[in-house]
This record gives structure tokens, C-alpha cells and sequence, in this order.
């Protein structure tokens, strides 16, 4: 049985703060950190960046697909969820055919 340590306060208890496992004090979020930070599987955190449903933003270190995700992007989507809503869709601009 856990019992908490004298040195608790009430509030950190009561209110708990999400920790990030390795996270920095940078809001920038790789993926499997916004996964942690959402409570959800790296796969579909992944699926809903590529989606467009998490805003990212490509960073340039040599990998081709690699995204960073900030803290406010992520509550966006929270928000969005939790008002019943779908989290919105990236759109990509889209080059006219020429006929």
C-alpha cells in the first residue's frame, strides 16, 4: 500500500502534473513525447500527425519525416476532442491541372 511521504504537500496529490519521460523544458514535443503527453499509443499519435489532426512542424535534421509537435498544438486537439468535435484536418494546397 502506497502512503504518501511527509514532504507531500496536499496539492501535489491532489493535483498531479502530466511528466513527459525525457522532455525538456522546450514545448516542442517529439512524437512519442506527444503520445505520452496525450495518453495515447506512439503509433496512432503518429497516424494522427501524419492525418494532419495534431499540427506539426518538420524539423531539418537529416530524416525525412521528422516532426515536432508543441504543447499548444496538443491541447488544441485535446480541446478539440473534448468539445465532441473532430480535431480538424490538415489541408494541403493542391497544384490546378492544366487542361
Amino acid at each position: 500500500m502506497w502512503l504518501p511521504s511527509s514532504s507531500m504537500t496536499a496539492d501535489a496529490i491532489a493535483t498531479p502534473e502530466v511528466q513527459v519521460r525525457g522532455a525538456s523544458e522546450s514545448p516542442w514535443l517529439t512524437a512519442r513525447e506527444t503520445a505520452q503527453y496525450l495518453k495515447l499509443s506512439p503509433s496512432y499519435t503518429r497516424q494522427l500527425i501524419a492525418e494532419g489532426r495534431i499540427r506539426s512542424a518538420k524539423v531539418s535534421d537529416g530524416r525525412p519525416a521528422d516532426r515536432r509537435v508543441h504543447r499548444d498544438w496538443a491541447d488544441e486537439y485535446l480541446q478539440a476532442r473534448a468539445t465532441g468535435g473532430p480535431a480538424p484536418r490538415r489541408t494541403r494546397a493542391r497544384a490546378a491541372k492544366s487542361a
